[in-house]
C-alpha cells in the first residue's frame, strides 16, 4: 500500500465512471436479477446500477391493460433516474377472455359432485379473481382511464426526448410488465402470467388506445411497430382503417419509421388493413418488414399466401423519403420486389435482405441492383429461390427452394458496386461449371446407352 494512502481502496471508493462500467458488466442482457438486487441493496451503487438497469430493460416497457401495469409505466417514465432512458411504449393487444368462466364452472361442478370442498373453494377464488381482473380491464377501457395513464406516460417521455416509439404487440411468447403479479386476485394461477389466461385479441381497441394517447399527449411519434397476431380476429380488425384515417392522420404523417412483424402467413385481413394504413405514412425513412417463412429442409410451406401478403405490403408503401429498407424472412415475387425498389430507387441508400425466398432469379435481381440502385450499404444472408420446375404447382402448399446467394456485407458506394460485380461473376462461373457438369453427365449417359445397344 502506498505510504500516502491511509485506507486501502475498495469498491465504493471508485469513481462513478468505473462503477458504471462495473454495473454494465454485472450481468447479461437477459437476466435482470443481479442488477435489480444490486440497485436495491447497496445505496452507494444505486444510481449507476439503476441507470444500467434502465438502459438494459426499460427503454421500451411492455405493458398490459391493468392498473398495476399502467401505473407502473407512469412511475417508470417519471422516475428521475430511469425516466430519461425510456424511449417508447409497447402495449399488449391480448386481453383476458370470458370463455375461461365456462371451463372453470364445469370443473367446479365436477368437484361439487365429488364433494371436494377444498378444490371447490380454490376454483371459486380463481373465478372471483378472474371476474375482478375482467372488471378492471373493462373499467380501464370504458372510462378512458387506460388512455389517461398512457397519455401521462407519454408526456413524461416528451419532457426528455420530445418523441416516442409506440408498438402494438400481439405476440403470445412475450410477458408484459405485471404479467405475473398484476392480475388482481388470480391466486397462485397468476404466476403463470397473462398469456395463460389470455386468448381474446383486441387489436383495434389497443390501436385506438395508443393513437388517442399520442394525440392527447402532444408527443411526436417517430416510430410505430406492429407485431401482427398469429391468427385472425376479424371482428376486432374490420374498422381499424376507419379509426386511423378518421382521427390520427397527423400521427402517421409524422412517422419516420414503421416496423411490421407478420407472425403468420394466414393473416389475410390483417395484411389488408395494414396495406390501407401504410400509404398515410408518406415521410418514413425506415421500413422494416419481417414475416415468417416456414422452411423445413429444402421445402417452404405457404409460399403463395406469404407472397401475396408481402406484395400487398410493399405496394402500399408511398413514402418519398425512404432511405433504409430491412426485409427479412419473406417470400415474394421477383417482379414485385423489383417494382418496390424501383419506385424508391432515388432515395434508398441502405438495403438489408435476410432469408428472402424469391419466385424468380437472384442473379437477375443482383444485376438489377448493380444497374439501378446507388446504395451506400448492402447486406444479405441466405437468399433463395423457389425451384423453377416447381412453379407448375405454385398453388400447392409446399415448394422446393434452392440456395442462390449465402451472405455478404458491403459498405460504401464503390464497395457495393464492386462487390456486386464480383458476386455476379462468381455466380456466372458457378452456373457455367454446373451446366458443364450436367452436359458432361448427359454425354456419359448417352455413351453408356450406345455401348449397351451395341
Amino acid at each position: 500500500m502506498p505510504p500516502n494512502m491511509d485506507h486501502p481502496p475498495n469498491l465504493l471508493s471508485l469513481p462513478n465512471e468505473i462503477l458504471s462500467e462495473i454495473c454494465a458488466h454485472t450481468n447479461g442482457s437477459r437476466r435482470r436479477h443481479p442488477l435489480k438486487l444490486l440497485r436495491l441493496t447497496c445505496k452507494h451503487l444505486y444510481v449507476p446500477a439503476t441507470k444500467e438497469f434502465a438502459k438494459k430493460f426499460l427503454v421500451n416497457p411492455h405493458v398490459m391493460v391493468s392498473n398495476y401495469s399502467l401505473n407502473a409505466l407512469v412511475e417508470i417514465c417519471k422516475h428521475p433516474i430511469i425516466g430519461p432512458y425510456v424511449r417508447g411504449i409497447t402495449v399488449e393487444a391480448y386481453r383476458l377472455c370470458h370463455n375461461r368462466f365456462g371451463s372453470d364452472a364445469s370443473e367446479l361442478s365436477e368437484w361439487a359432485a365429488e364433494g371436494n370442498i377444498e378444490e371447490m373453494r380454490g376454483l371459486m377464488a380463481l373465478l372471483q379473481g378472474h371476474m375482478d381482473a375482467l372488471e378492471e380491464e373493462s373499467i380501464l377501457e370504458d372510462s378512458g382511464r387506460a388512455v389517461d395513464l398512457l397519455t401521462e406516460a407519454l408526456k413524461h417521455i416528451k419532457v426528455h426526448h420530445n418523441s416516442a416509439c409506440l408498438s402494438l404487440s400481439a405476440k403470445r411468447a412475450t410477458s408484459p410488465l405485471g404479467g405475473n403479479n398484476g392480475l388482481g386476485k388470480l391466486s397462485d394461477h397468476r404466476r403463470h402470467g397473462a398469456k395463460s389466461r389470455t386468448s381474446l385479441l383486441k387489436f383495434r381497441a389497443t390501436l385506438r388506445m395508443i393513437l388517442d394517447a399520442a394525440k392527447r399527449s402532444g408527443c411526436q411519434v417517430d416510430e410505430l411497430a406492429f407485431i401482427v397476431p398469429d391468427e385472425e380476429v376479424s371482428c376486432e380488425l374490420e374498422s381499424s382503417v376507419d379509426l386511423v384515417t378518421g382521427t390520427s392522420i397527423d400521427i402517421f404523417a409524422g412517422l419516420k419509421s414503421i416496423k411490421l412483424a407478420l407472425r403468420s402467413y394466414d393473416t389475410d385481413l390483417t395484411t389488408e388493413n395494414l396495406a390501407l394504413i401504410l400509404p398515410l405514412a408518406k415521410c418514413i425513412s425506415t421500413l422494416e418488414l419481417a414475416a415468417r417463412v416456414y422452411v423445413e429442409g429444402e421445402v417452404v410451406t405457404g409460399a403463395k399466401p406469404a407472397t401475396e401478403h408481402a406484395t400487398s405490403i410493399l405496394r402500399s408503401v408511398r413514402s418519398n423519403a425512404l432511405r433504409r429498407v430491412h426485409l427479412s424472412t419473406l417470400v415474394c415475387e421477383q417482379r414485385d420486389l423489383q417494382a418496390f425498389l424501383d419506385k424508391h430507387k432515388s432515395t434508398i441508400k441502405e438495403l438489408f435482405l435476410i432469408e428472402i425466398v424469391v419466385v424468380g432469379s437472384w442473379n437477375q435481381m443482383l444485376e438489377w441492383f448493380s444497374d439501378n440502385l446507388c446504395l451506400r450499404r448492402l447486406e444479405f444472408n441466405t437468399l433463395s429461390t423457389i425451384d423453377v420446375e416447381d412453379r407448375n404447382g405454385y398453388d400447392a402448399d409446399d415448394h422446393h427452394v434452392v440456395d442462390s446467394v449465402r451472405d455478404g456485407a458491403l459498405q460504401g458506394e464503390e464497395q457495393v458496386r464492386l462487390g456486386l460485380m464480383e458476386i455476379l461473376q462468381n455466380q456466372r462461373s458457378a452456373d457455367g461449371k454446373r451446366l458443364h457438369d450436367e452436359e458432361a453427365g448427359e454425354t456419359e449417359e448417352t455413351e453408356e446407352v450406345e455401348e449397351l445397344e451395341d
